[in-house]
């Protein structure tokens, strides 16, 4: 097993909201093709005290030759006290296949229209949109704020029915406050 261990010092602007280090320790398995055993990731507080942490760590196994991940377990602690404890097992492997390039997109896995992902690459929160094209949320409804135009009334059933509306409630009104100078008449006679 070799351990590799560092120190990821804060950039300036994290130093200046009084960020700290981060460190890392990896183990990587000689013995399973040079390949990631365990991770653990950790930050300290402004005191120095640890903060959070993250640690994963990997089962490897071998296929004709071939080292890969067939489960793993991870666990995190987050500086608000929530912790995550998760573990994962590969139920079924298939190597050197050949797959049509549909089969890796979005709809192929089951996703329905409308459902949420989150691209960690970009830090976005998506929805499909069941036509494999993903859609930014955030940057849809900015778009559309920056294009929006006043709101002019527009002629025609719409005014009408505001006019409806707003007769009706009138009418309403008027009855309510008529019934109730009515019971106060009744009750001073």
């Amino acid at each position: 097993m070799v351990m590799i261990s560092w120190e990821d010092p804060p950039t300036a602007n994290e130093k200046l909201g009084g960020g700290k280090s981060m460190f890392s320790k990896i183990w990587i398995s000689t013995s399973e093709g040079y390949n990631v055993k365990k991770d653990v990731t950790w930050g300290n507080d402004k005191l120095g005290k640890e903060d959070w942490k993250y640690e994963i760590e990997n089962n490897l196994q071998n296929y004709d030759g071939t080292w890969f991940i067939s489960g793993f377990r991870f666990n995190s602690r987050n500086p608000d006290g929530y912790t995550t404890n998760q573990t994962v097992k590969v139920l079924n492997a298939w190597f050197n296949r050949d797959d049509p390039l549909e089969s890796f997109q979005l709809n192929s896995f089951g996703m329905k229209p409308g459902q949420n992902i989150f691209d960690q690459d970009t830090k976005k929160t998506i929805i499909f949109d069941g036509d494999n094209a993903r859609v930014d949320v955030a940057e849809e409804l900015a778009k559309a704020a920056a294009n929006a135009t006043p709101l002019v009334p527009v002629p025609g059933t719409i005014n009408y029915w505001l006019v409806a509306v707003c007769v009706g409630a009138a009418g309403v009104g008027s009855f309510l406050i008529f019934r109730l100078l009515q019971k106060g008449r009744a009750n001073a006679g």
